[in-house]
């Protein structure tokens, strides 16, 4: 006997570290279509454009000076974090992200052990590992706040499990200090407390006074964090928006109950998938929107009339966990995502647990009916895994970039203007503009208000230089949003390329209103002044700009500009040499630095610029011009002659390229060239005098 139960120690061992690993190999599969994917959607609001994760002083403004539109500090301090290891590389994002569900997996498998379900928990884990409907908040970069905040609400769980066998007050703090983690991560976690209070019901069959005094410190952090999300909602992401989309309370009721209906399907028979769901009808209200409710209040009402039976209440647990964590965002209170949906799938992520641990508990249930229930239960189990699976790999193929997701999303829903929004800017930054325009244009057909595809629009035509066209795009963009900054932002950008310069100054001052700290309409206004002579104001706001963001190279280059306009040339260099050192490949900042240094007689030094300047932008006529001038006088006239002449061949020819071509020419020693260069510069100047190359 002494010798068997260590050997079934380590058999248990090796079986748990084989179920694990194959959870951990078969979930890594599943994703890793989406590990190099791009950024999708809100990706860029979270990381790529998020200027509090480019510095340290970032993290103090997670926490204490929120600028995005929720408030979820630990989630956005982990984005910090990420983004000084690998910057704007997806990759590691993504990996985070299932590496974080994986744990949940884990994590979930535990739980279901210490509830009683000894036999197949592990199940539990291995199914939320693959489930398809768990991919949009695994594949999907900015759903890191979803990945993240479920681990430590498992263990909030597991700590509060200890707490009810052992009654030690270090259980009971570790549980309310996970749950403060996991809501710091995202608030959709808030329903712990009510499935707290199922878990004590569960355990005994009734509650108590000491149940509802020992979780009301969870519920009045689930109050706080809950009334913090609500605020944050209606100032933020609902800012300079009414959503009238679902009204009286009728409605609401209806679609809490058909969402609830929906979520639940999803869970049985996750396909199809898609990102943008067609909104169902809820007007005028109809009888079958409050089956859902009613199928709910029998399943609840049968279970606790047989509450003495543990099953029921079992039953009644799962049923209220699924319930209780799509509540939030069920449809009873207004959310930014109903102007497009009803649903997403991103939102079932914490009830899933709800659905699969009611489906483990009946599987575990069966392979103790019969004789070989745990052979046939396992194979359920893998089968089912193995289902699962395949269709969960199926959606995360669809996040392998932004093409294949938004063109999954139009062809799953062909009506969702939001989706072909997307796929348009998907098309245009892969410099499909063609394609753009048309996915926008479709989406103004479905959705003629709609601001993103008529703002994306009126930045296309610009794009492709038809000012004409943009401008009333941008303008009724700017109308339809009047709070949001962006539309008057891109419309004063249009004015700006129009020449429009007096015009576009109401649309930069009213950014910089609603956005003070908007550095781009700080160096856009500080530009337009410095094109009006106010050189005052335009230094001014390229300074403030710079304060914002001492790494802004396009605000370096146009603070030199006006410096050197102004007769301070040697205040003007750091600023050019900022520029380049910010973005290296701003092919205008290298030109203006050159002129400066060539004026300081650095000409080696601004060669150099000079070269980086045309091989960045081949096409750069005057760069090209100063680069062959200053390469005749450093003695190199057969490079100068190259440029020169490559740049006379792509036209129009200029007299003072001529001329410093026949100079070029002559001082190459190919007389007769430059002769011909000069008597063409005699063409477009008859007043310069006669001459004649010899040798």
């Amino acid at each position: 006997m002494s010798e068997s139960a260590p050997a079934a120690a380590e058999t248990s061992h090796v079986r748990t570290a084989l179920l694990a690993g194959l959870i951990v190999v078969l979930g890594c599969g599943v994703y890793a279509p989406a590990f190099h994917g791009g950024w999708l959607w809100d990706d860029n609001v979270d990381i790529t454009e998020n200027v509090l994760l480019r510095d340290v002083s970032g993290l103090f403004k997670i926490w204490f000076q929120p600028t995005l539109f929720d408030y979820y500090p630990l989630k956005s301090t982990v984005q910090w974090f990420q983004w000084q290891l690998w910057s704007d590389r997806p990759t590691g994002y993504h990996i985070t992200n299932v590496v974080l569900h994986l744990c949940s997996a884990l994590l979930f498998w535990r739980v279901l052990a210490r509830l009683g379900l000894r036999r197949l928990a592990w199940v539990g884990g291995l199914w939320f590992a693959v489930h398809p409907l768990a991919v949009a908040s695994v594949a999907w970069i900015a759903e890191l706040k979803n990945a993240l905040s479920l681990p430590p609400l498992l263990l909030a769980l597991l700590a509060w499990l200890d707490f009810e066998e052992r009654a030690a007050r270090r259980d009971y703090l570790r549980a309310l200090g996970w749950f403060l983690v996991a809501l710091l991560c995202k608030t959709a976690v808030v329903m712990l407390p009510v499935t707290l209070l199922l878990l004590a019901w569960w355990r005994r069959g009734r509650l108590g006074f000491a149940d509802l005094r020992a979780t009301a410190p969870f519920f009045a952090l689930s109050l706080c964090f809950g009334l913090l999300t609500v605020w944050f909602q209606f100032t933020r992401s609902q800012a300079g928006e009414t959503l009238t989309v679902v009204a009286g309370l009728g409605e609401r009721l209806a679609l809490a109950g058909t969402t609830l209906a929906f979520y639940a399907g999803k869970v049985l028979w996750p396909a199809p998938l898609m990102p943008i769901y067609e909104r169902w009808p809820l007007s005028p209200l109809a009888f079958w929107h409050f089956l859902p409710w009613l199928g709910l209040a029998t399943a609840a009402f049968c279970a606790w009339f047989a509450r003495g039976n543990f099953t029921a209440r079992t039953i009644l647990l799962g049923l209220g966990w699924f319930v209780a964590h799509l509540l939030p965002s069920g449809g009873l209170v207004t959310i930014s995502f109903m102007r497009f949906s009803w649903v997403m799938d991103h939102l079932a992520y914490v009830s899933l647990l709800g659905g699969i641990g009611l489906g483990v508990a009946g599987l575990e249930w069966l392979s103790r009916r019969f004789n070989r229930g745990p052979v046939f239960a396992t194979g359920v189990a893998l089968g089912l895994a193995g289902i699962l699976a395949l269709l969960a790999f199926r959606q995360a193929s669809t996040y392998r970039s932004p093409l294949a997701f938004w063109d999954h999303a139009v062809r799953a829903n062909p009506a969702a203007a939001v989706a072909h929004t997307n796929l348009g800017l998907a098309r245009a930054n892969a410099g499909d503009l063609p394609d753009a325009l048309a996915a926008y244009t479709r989406a103004l057909e479905l959705q003629p208000d709609y601001f993103e595809p008529r703002m994306n629009l009126g930045n296309v035509l610009r794009q492709q230089g038809r000012l004409d066209a943009a401008l009333p795009h941008l303008e009724a963009a700017a109308r339809l949003k009047p709070k949001v900054a962006t539309g008057h932002y891109n419309f004063a950008l249009a004015l700006i390329d129009a020449g429009r310069f007096e015009a576009a100054l109401p649309p930069l001052d009213r950014v910089l209103a609603l956005q003070p700290d908007h550095a781009d309409a700080l160096d856009a206004r500080g530009e337009v002044y410095r094109r009006l002579g106010r050189a005052e104001e335009a230094r001014r706001d390229f300074l403030a700009a710079l304060q914002l963001r001492p790494d802004f190279a396009a605000a370096h280059h146009h603070l030199g500009i006006l410096l050197v306009a102004a007769g301070h040339a040697d205040a003007a260099l750091p600023h050019l040499e900022a520029a380049v050192r910010h973005d290296p490949a701003y092919a205008e900042a290298h030109s203006n630095l050159a002129t400066v240094l060539a004026g300081r007689q650095r000409e080696p030094e601004a060669i150099a610029h000079l070269e980086r300047a045309v091989t960045l932008r081949p096409d750069f006529a005057d760069a090209r011009l100063n680069l062959g001038i200053l390469l005749m006088r450093a003695g190199r006239p057969a490079d100068a002659v190259r440029h020169l002449e490559t740049l006379r061949q792509r036209g129009p020819t200029s007299l003072r390229l001529l001329y410093n071509l026949a100079l070029a020419h002559a001082a190459a020693g190919d007389f007769p060239a430059a002769n011909l260069r000069y008597a063409e510069a005699r063409t477009l100047d008859p007043t310069l005098p006669a001459r004649t190359f010899a040798p």
